[in-house]
């Protein structure tokens, strides 16, 4: 199907679009993810909607709701722990990783040790 037959078709849906008796047998290809490019605004509105309309009264309608919903929370919350673990790591470097302090032994002082343990015995 070429655009311009694509977007006639979609207009035409629009346009005979029964509100108060909806048919959802004859959704154009792509719907709900149907751009506005190419339709007036009033036509851009009456797609949105027929879209909420169908996410409101059909099955199939809701479970695309709740998936972008939980898509859009979950990035969300994503976002705000990063975020939050990022502000944390900025804010205080020194608490968040452990330091290391390796003793320095000089081989004189190992040698000078050792020579006055055994003069000792």
């Amino acid at each position: 199907m070429s655009y311009m037959t694509y977007k006639t078709y979609t207009k035409k849906f629009i346009r005979n679009f029964n509100f108060s008796n909806p048919n959802w047998e004859n959704l154009p290809n792509g719907f709900p993810n149907l751009g506005k490019q190419g339709l007036t605004r009033q036509e851009g509105c009456l797609l949105d909607a027929i879209k909420l309309a169908w996410m409101t009264g059909e099955l199939e309608g809701r479970k695309s709701l709740l998936l972008n919903t939980t898509r859009v929370f979950l990035l969300v919350s994503a976002i705000v722990v990063i975020g939050t673990l990022g502000l944390q790591l900025l804010r205080s470097p020194e608490n968040t990783f452990t330091t290391v302090n390796a003793a320095t032994i000089k081989v004189d002082d190992v040698i000078q040790s050792t020579m006055s343990a055994i003069l000792k015995r």
